[in-house]
C-alpha cells in the first residue's frame, strides 16, 4: 500500500509541476502579446521592436518629418492614382491596394523633383537608414515604397480595402527585396541571394523595375538585362528575347555603348540556347567589337569564353580550348576567381571529350575548390556530377554514384527541377552500364521533367529510353516506368524519332 501512496505522490506532484508549465507559457505568451501591441506603430513593429527589425523603417520616416509632409499630400497623392489608374497601362490594377502600390511611388518621386516633398529630408532618411541596416539596404527607391507603405497603413486604418498584411509586405519589400536586386551584379548572385528560387527573383526585379522605370532609366535599363538573363535561365527564350531587344533599344537610344555590348552578349547566350550557333556568333563579335574598342577587359573575356562554348559545340575542341585560355589569363589576372572557374570547368569538359580523364578531373577540381570556398553550391553540383562521370568512365561504379547522389542532394535542395535532369539521366546510364534495368526509373524521371520544361535533352533522353524499351521488351518497361512515376508511359511519344540527339549514348 505505502508503494501505491509514493506513486500518488509522484503523480500529483509531476501534475502540479506541469500545471505551473502551462501557466509559465501562458504568461509569456501574454508578454509577447503586449510588447506587439505596445511596440507597434501604424501598423508595424516600432524601431525598438526585437520581433520585426524591418519595422524601424517607418519609424525613420518619422524621426526626420518627413511623414509629416506625406499627411500634408497624401490627398493630393491619392488623387493622382485614381486620376492615373484610369489610363490604359494600368486597367489591370483592379484594388485600391493594387493601384496605390504600382501608381504612388511615381507620382511621391514626381513630387520630390518638383521640391513639393523636400529632397533634404529623404536624404536624411537614407542616412539613418544606412546607419542602422548598412550602406546596402538603404535605397532612394526603398524610400519611395516605404513611403507607399504609409499610405496604405493610413487607408487601411481609415476604412480603405487593404489587407492587414499589405503594409508589412511592401515594407519587407524595400528593406529587403530592392536592395538584393539593386546591389547584386549578375543573375547568378541575384539567385543565391532568393536561395535560387527563380520565380521568385524574377517576380521581385520586375516590381523594382516598375519603381525604377519613372526613376532611373540607367539603372531601369541595367536590371532589365538581368530579367532578360533570368528568363533565359528558366527557358522562356522567346520572352527574354523579347526583354533583351527593348534593352537593347534603350540602351541605344541613351547611347550607352557598353549597355549595347552587354546587350548584344545576352542576345548570343539566347540564340545559343535556341540553338542558333550562327546567329550567337554574330552577337558575340558585335560585343567583342565594342568592348575591344572601349578597353572593358572583362567584358572582352566573357565573349572569349562565349566564343569557346560556340567552337565545342561545333565540337571544334582546339579552338574552343584556345578562346577558353585567351579568356582564362584575363580572368585570373583580373582576379576574377568565379570566372575562372567557368572556364576550368568547360577546359574539364574538353579533356574529358578527349578522354583525357586524369586532365579533366584536374580542371574540374580546380573548379570545385573555387565554388566550395565562395558557397555556390548550384556550381558545385556541377563539377560533382562531373566527377560522377569520370569515376563512370573509369568503371569506378560506386564512386560515381557518391558524385552523383552529392549532386542531386544540392539540386533537389534548390528546387529547380531542370537542374536535375542530366544528373538524373546519367544516374540512368550508369545504371544501365551496371546491367540493373531498373535504369528505366531514373531515365522515367529526367524524361518527366525535360519534356514539361520544353529542354533540348529531352531528345537525348528519348533517345535512351527507346534503346531500354527494345533490350527490356514493353512488358517489363511499362511496369518500371509506372513504379518510378505512378503514370502511365507515354510509349508512342517515346517512339518517335525527334531532332539530333546529344551527350552520351547508352552502351
Amino acid at each position: 500500500m505505502g508503494s501505491t501512496d509514493t506513486k500518488l505522490d509522484m503523480l500529483t506532484n509531476s501534475i502540479k509541476e506541469l500545471k505551473g508549465s502551462i501557466e509559465g507559457l501562458k504568461s509569456t505568451v501574454e508578454i509577447i502579446k503586449e510588447t506587439i501591441e505596445r511596440e507597434t506603430m501604424d501598423g508595424m513593429i516600432s524601431r525598438q521592436s526585437p520581433l520585426v527589425a524591418s519595422g524601424k523603417a517607418i519609424e525613420v520616416l518619422k524621426k526626420v518629418n518627413l511623414l509629416s509632409e506625406i499627411d500634408a499630400k497624401s490627398d493630393f497623392i491619392l488623387a493622382e492614382v485614381d486620376k492615373e489608374s484610369k489610363l490604359f497601362i494600368y486597367t489591370d490594377l483592379k484594388t485600391p491596394e493594387e493601384r496605390i502600390t504600382e501608381i504612388a511611388p511615381s507620382i511621391v518621386h514626381e513630387l520630390i523633383k518638383a521640391g513639393k516633398i523636400e529632397e533634404k529630408k529623404v536624404d536624411l532618411a537614407l542616412k539613418e537608414l544606412e546607419k542602422i541596416f548598412g550602406a546596402n539596404v538603404a535605397t532612394y527607391y526603398g524610400v519611395l515604397m516605404l513611403i507607399t507603405a504609409y499610405i496604405l497603413e493610413k487607408r487601411r486604418k481609415e476604412g480603405s480595402s487593404i489587407s492587414d498584411t499589405a503594409p508589412q509586405k511592401l515594407v519587407d519589400f524595400a528593406m529587403l527585396s530592392i536592395p538584393n536586386i539593386i546591389s547584386s551584379q549578375d543573375p547568378v548572385e541575384l539567385l543565391q541571394k532568393y536561395n535560387w528560387d527563380i520565380d521568385k527573383a524574377i517576380s521581385e526585379l520586375e516590381k523594382t523595375l516598375r519603381v525604377l522605370g519613372v526613376v532611373d532609366e540607367k539603372k531601369e535599363v541595367s536590371l532589365t538585362l538581368k530579367l532578360a538573363a533570368l528568363y533565359e535561365k528558366k527557358g522562356q527564350l522567346n520572352k527574354a528575347l523579347e526583354v533583351c531587344k527593348k534593352a537593347l533599344q534603350i540602351f541605344d537610344r541613351i547611347e550607352d555603348q557598353r549597355g549595347v555590348a552587354t546587350a548584344y552578349h545576352q542576345l548570343g547566350i539566347i540564340a545559343q540556347e535556341k540553338p542558333h550557333l550562327d546567329e550567337a556568333e554574330r552577337w558575340y563579335r558585335k560585343a567583342l567589337e565594342i568592348f575591344e574598342r572601349l578597353g572593358i577587359e572583362r567584358g572582352i573575356a566573357a565573349i572569349y569564353h562565349q566564343l569557346g562554348m560556340i567552337a565545342q559545340e561545333r565540337l571544334h575542341l582546339d579552338e574552343a580550348e584556345q578562346w577558353y585560355r585567351k579568356a582564362l589569363e584575363i580572368f585570373e589576372r583580373l582576379n576574377l576567381e568565379i570566372d575562372a572557374a567557368y572556364d576550368y570547368h568547360q577546359l574539364g569538359m574538353i579533356a574529358q571529350e578527349r578522354q583525357q580523364f586524369d586532365v579533366a578531373e584536374q580542371w574540374y577540381r580546380k573548379a570545385l575548390e573555387i565554388f566550395e570556398r565562395l558557397g555556390l553550391e548550384r556550381y558545385a553540383a556541377d563539377e560533382y556530377h562531373q566527377l560522377g562521370m569520370i569515376a563512370e568512365e573509369r568503371r569506378q561504379f560506386d564512386v560515381a554514384e557518391q558524385w552523383y547522389r552529392k549532386a542531386l542532394e544540392i539540386y533537389d535542395k534548390i528546387g529547380h527541377p531542370p537542374l536535375k535532369v542530366n544528373t538524373l539521366a546519367q544516374f540512368g546510364v550508369l545504371r544501365f552500364r551496371q546491367r540493373r534495368y531498373h535504369s528505366v526509373a531514373w531515365f522515367a524521371k529526367a524524361y518527366e521533367i525535360a519534356s514539361a520544361y520544353n529542354m533540348p535533352v529531352a531528345e537525348r533522353i528519348k533517345s535512351d529510353l527507346r534503346r531500354l524499351l527494345e533490350v527490356m521488351g514493353r512488358e517489363d518497361f511499362v511496369r518500371a516506368w509506372r513504379e518510378a512515376t505512378g503514370q502511365e508511359p507515354r510509349i508512342d511519344e517515346i517512339k518517335v524519332k525527334g531532332g539530333k540527339t546529344e551527350g552520351e549514348k547508352l552502351n
